[in-house]
């Protein structure tokens, strides 16, 4: 599977994913830069705001 990669969207943190919660650790801890999503620093505003919302 081709890698999502979306440069444009170059977050410095990953302050959407602050107020704890079992959720967000897993979100935290997975190594999202191995996956077609890319790291999370690339993540659209869209994604996430999907993945806060969820």
């Amino acid at each position: 599977m081709e890698k999502f990669h979306n440069s444009h969207y170059k977050h410095s943190n990953n302050s959407f994913l602050t107020g704890g919660g079992e959720m967000s650790k897993i979100v935290s801890s997975k190594k999202w830069d191995e996956t077609p999503l890319g790291a999370i620093e690339t993540w659209s505003p869209g994604l996430r705001t999907a993945v806060r919302s969820a």
